[in-house]
Parts: structure tokens; sequence; C-alpha cells
């Protein structure tokens, strides 16, 4: 026999309810200490970052760049226009050049 209204009692009859089980696998205590203690972490980290200075002398320049040149393989005018590029890119940027 159908009935027009459900029964009173429990109307989520469904044997899988979404808020039954935990997905968690933090207990639900420490979310909060957690989050404090990630926080601690990474401003630890950036304090330390940041007391200990680049990891580099005072007078070392910033950048090095490296010109490896296979002068079989490419002809002359190859290679000078390589290194005027390199020049020119040196000189843009304030850098020295070594040729």
């Amino acid at each position: 026999m159908h009935f027009a209204l459900p029964t009173r009692g429990n109307y989520r009859s469904s044997p899988f309810l979404t808020n039954s089980v935990s997905r968690s696998y933090i207990p639900r205590g420490l979310h909060r200490p957690l989050c404090v203690f990630a926080l601690f972490l990474v401003a630890l980290f950036v304090l330390l970052r940041t007391l200990s200075g680049g990891g580099r002398p005072a007078d070392a320049p910033r950048t090095v760049m490296v010109l490896v040149l296979n002068r079989t393989d490419h002809s002359s005018e190859h290679i000078k226009r390589i290194i005027e590029n390199r020049q020119e890119y040196a000189k843009a940027h304030g850098r020295p050049s070594c040729w």
C-alpha cells in the first residue's frame, strides 16, 4: 500500500549519508594547530632566507654568461653575428664584455 506522505522519523533514508563519515584524515581538533604550525614554518623559512643573504660574495657578479662556439661547424660570418649579438646584449644590460 502506498502512502501520500513519508512516515515520521528519519527523512534521510539513504544508507550513504554524506555527513555520517568523516572524510578527513586529520582529527577534528588538529586542523587549527596544524595550520598555525604550517604558517610558523613558512614564516621561519622566509625569515632565515632573508637573514642569510644572497649566498654569494658582495663583489661577485649577479650573472655569468658563457658562450661556447664550435668554430669548425659554422661559418665565420655566423660566428661574428653571434659574438656581436652577445656584445650588444652585455652592453644593453650593463655587463662587461670579454671579447
